[in-house]
């Protein structure tokens, strides 16, 4: 099944059960980013960054926020610690240029992961390679940003997230595993999909 179609029977299974949760305004700082989005390559930190000077140089649209998609993140337990170990591993890698885990989150994005990262770093003004975000010291200019109504709405306040249990997720990891792969097909590079082409093939 390709897997928009299977996005979709999925979403209406759980929509159907009363499993499917939903979140209104969650603030970027209740998100980590799921251990397989991205094919487990999780955020590419330069792609996030890119993301956040489009939305500032186009104008933030919270009407283009369509596939805000994310799981849970259960609050103890094997996949607790898993989920929270992967997203260690990835901050040590790019120190400063994303946001740290806060302790406040609550869900693992799949889809708008980028944009939701860039969210939860802009008010802590983390470094970015970006010279359109840049303030003087090379860290992003948050005010700057603000300046945009839907931008400061977006970062502060956050936007409407359809959310799949923690149960779901741990009991059917392979959702996880092919929801990110309908919700972010279009944006892969080359390691991306040489990652996703050896993942279809061991499993």
């Amino acid at each position: 099944m390709p897997p928009n179609e299977f996005l979709q029977k999925g979403l209406d299974i759980l929509t159907k059960h009363r499993l499917l949760r939903h979140a209104h305004q969650a603030p970027p700082k209740f998100f980590l980013v799921h251990k397989e989005n991205r094919n487990r390559l999780m955020l590419n930190y330069l792609n996030m960054h890119k993301k956040g000077a489009g939305i500032y140089g186009i104008g933030a649209d919270l009407k283009q926020l369509s596939v805000a998609i994310c799981a849970e993140l259960a609050p103890e337990g094997p996949t607790r610690h898993s989920q929270l170990q992967a997203n260690n591993s990835m901050l040590n890698k790019f120190s400063g240029l994303l946001a740290p885990i806060n302790g406040e989150e609550l869900y693992l994005s799949l889809g708008c992961s980028h944009t939701v990262a860039f969210c939860k770093l802009a008010p802590l003004e983390g470094s970015t390679p970006i010279k359109e975000l840049q303030d003087a010291n090379g860290k992003v200019d948050y005010g700057k940003l603000c300046q945009q109504a839907d931008f400061k709405h977006m970062i502060e306040q956050g936007w409407d997230w359809d959310i799949i249990p923690h149960e779901v997720d741990a009991y059917l990891p392979r959702f996880a595993a092919v929801v990110q792969r309908a919700l972010n097909g279009s944006t892969f590079g080359e390691l991306d999909t040489a990652v996703a082409l050896v993942d279809m093939q061991q499993r």
